[in-house]
């Protein structure tokens, strides 16, 4: 059930897992416009002031702000955070709101994670904290796929969306635990992974070497893509319904690091993500 947290109150829950691959979702809403709350989970702080900014704080240093996505206080917010290999990405109501921060620093089993009012009180619900192995799976009713690519030595790639998606790797190599594709690798997916009008997709990729044909390609096709010119360093996003939607954005995507990109598209309006910053 729903649980209330009034003015300074906190809830501690513990949850054991080895593993740094975390989904941790929970529903949260404030008791009036004043209200503010923070969540604690190792050595990073999610905080929402009173006056309608969200604040990520790692080893009590603030890394980012952001007043685009207001938490609701009349209604129910969802918030998701995901580790993946100790790189963090956040999500408020659907929103993307910072991703391509590390690291996190889950301390032994058990862990703490920690709701605290700091203001008149705050709701919380429907929370879920998932270690992302192998075995186990993330059920959503709107995620049709997520691929954590840890397997480490399997020739397939398991989907832990609860869609039970298989993507079959062919002509790629696990290189210390990543999985590297040359100009001749790829993952073959289905046609259909049941979106219609409306997809968000994102990745972590990282450049190595010029492929041929001058593009990295992380989804092809004109129904879905995202690609990487190694001309530009751009990121490539495009999408099709009814009609095509692409474009080309920002830069500095060849540059040897890790990056946390991707795009959304609600029907009609496409938006293009490069570590967690609109482009």
């Amino acid at each position: 059930g729903t649980v209330y947290l009034s003015s300074g109150a906190t809830m501690t829950p513990h949850y054991t897992t080895d593993s740094e691959n975390l989904v941790i979702s929970f529903q949260t809403k404030l008791e009036d416009a004043n209200d503010s709350f923070s969540f604690d989970f190792s050595n990073f702080k999610l905080s929402y002031s009173s006056a309608g900014t969200s604040y990520l704080y790692r080893d009590s240093t603030e890394i980012i702000s952001s007043d685009s996505h207001p938490i609701d206080n009349l209604n129910f917010s969802n918030i998701k955070i995901i580790s993946n290999h100790g790189r963090i990405s956040i999500w408020i109501d659907g929103n993307l709101f910072m991703s391509g921060v590390d690291s996190l620093d889950l301390p032994p089993s058990p862990h703490d994670f920690s709701w605290e009012s700091l203001g008149t009180g705050v709701y919380i619900d429907n929370i879920s904290i998932v270690g992302q192995d192998k075995e186990k799976r993330l059920s959503s009713s709107s995620t049709t796929l997520i691929l954590p690519l840890n397997e480490g030595e399997d020739d397939s790639a398991h989907d832990i969306s609860g869609n039970g998606v298989v993507g079959d790797i062919l002509q790629a190599e696990w290189v210390d635990g990543e999985l590297y594709l040359d100009a001749n690798a790829w993952i073959d997916l289905p046609t259909d992974l049941g979106y219609t009008n409306e997809v968000s997709a994102f990745a972590w990729f990282k450049a190595v070497g010029s492929p041929p044909g001058g593009y990295h390609i992380i989804f092809g096709g004109q129904e879905l893509e995202i690609s990487i010119p190694q001309s530009t360093g751009e990121i490539r996003t495009g999408v099709y319904t009814n009609s095509r939607y692409v474009s080309n954005h920002g830069s500095g995507l060849v540059d040897g690091n890790w990056h946390h990109l991707g795009f959304t598209f609600d029907g009609s309006c496409k938006k293009s993500y490069i570590d967690g910053q609109f482009v």
